[in-house]
């Protein structure tokens, strides 16, 4: 039986022009109506135009944010954070200053970078936030993650400096309407989505055999793999639909609907 349902935000909860299907606002509303729990599980910060896709979702139940960084609810209530290495982060400061591509900085309330380009300035209007700008050396409160900002001909050299720095793990993801950009997110070693679920499955009393995620990235393969049910989206990428046990339909067609009510059955067998 499934009893919590995670969802990836892009390129599953919302698919071309940050589109939500109305299958799948109709599915949310059955689920919400039933006992099943329901959670975005996402890279993108709670501060960010994912806490509206945390309220439609399930407006006062935690949910996990930043790839499992900060698993907290929209007023405050954190139930797990974790903190980036203080000499791992100087460090990834040190390769953004040398390679002259934006490093986003994230604590649990907002984004910092010390670079704009035009990639990063489009990356946060799309997910509905600004960043601050600053000198990343001076900043003093606690780093959860930080994420590159870059093209797909970018991304070969900075996984090999970031090969060269320990305590450090990263995935990378895009976005339908970027196709032209990774969204390279980096945190503390042992901090992931399945962390998140994990934290999340905990809260709820659930097992994670218990637990449905459902996502299109690589950066979901880890969680696709290690919950009761890992659900590929059609247009998901190749790593993540080998790594999940049941495929539905692309995004832009609904998809999420159809392992949202995969979910719903699973429970009215089990009853």
């Amino acid at each position: 039986m499934i009893r919590l349902l995670l969802t990836d935000v892009d390129g599953t909860l919302i698919g071309t022009g940050s589109v939500i299907h109305p299958r799948v606002l109709e599915a949310i509303s059955k689920a919400n109506a039933s006992e099943l729990h329901l959670a975005i599980c996402t890279g993108r910060p709670s501060f960010s135009r994912a806490s509206q896709y945390a309220t439609l979702v399930s407006p006062n139940e935690p949910h996990i944010f930043q790839n499992g960084a900060h698993v907290a609810t929209l007023f405050g209530r954190t139930i797990q954070s974790s903190v980036l290495n203080v000499a791992a982060y100087r460090a990834l400061v040190a390769v953004s200053r040398r390679v002259g591509v934006t490093l986003e900085v994230y604590t649990e309330t907002r984004c910092l970078v010390e670079q704009h380009s035009a990639i990063a300035e489009a990356h946060q209007e799309l997910i509905g936030m600004r960043a601050q700008h600053t000198d990343l050396f001076s900043v003093t409160e606690p780093v959860l993650r930080v994420q590159w900002v870059n093209t797909r001909r970018e991304q070969p050299r900075l996984e090999a400096e970031m090969q060269r720095i320990s305590q450090i793990q990263y995935s990378s993801a895009g976005t339908p309407d970027m196709p032209e950009a990774l969204f390279t997110s980096v945190t503390q070693t042992g901090t992931s989505k399945l962390e998140g679920a994990a934290a999340l499955a905990r809260f709820y009393g659930v097992a994670l055999s218990e637990v449905m995620m459902v996502g299109d990235g690589d950066n979901d393969i880890e969680v696709l793999q290690g919950v009761g049910l890992g659900v590929a989206m059609g247009n998901a990428s190749a790593g993540a639909v080998a790594a999940a046990q049941h495929r539905v339909r692309h995004v832009d067609e609904g998809g999420l609907a159809d392992a949202i009510e995969l979910a719903l059955e699973t429970r009215a067998v089990n009853a």
